[in-house]
């Protein structure tokens, strides 16, 4: 619990000190973007651990000399 308190206290400052030089128009597209990026990298590595599955499932197929 401790940690994430810390973990909130740490955004919010960064949050804080980003509205100094941002808009919160802004500030909201950033974590819009940033969100997206998230979800397409997430969607990459579950394709690359799919693929590399299936690979290893060929190559235990092959017949060893």
């Amino acid at each position: 619990i401790k940690h994430q308190s810390f973990d909130r206290q740490r955004t919010v400052g960064v949050i804080t000190r980003t509205l100094q030089h941002c808009s919160p128009e802004e500030l909201d597209a950033f974590y819009k973007i940033l969100q997206l990026r998230i979800e397409i990298y997430c969607e990459l590595i579950a394709a690359d651990k799919q693929a590399l599955a299936e690979h290893k499932k060929r190559f235990k197929k092959l017949p060893t000399e």
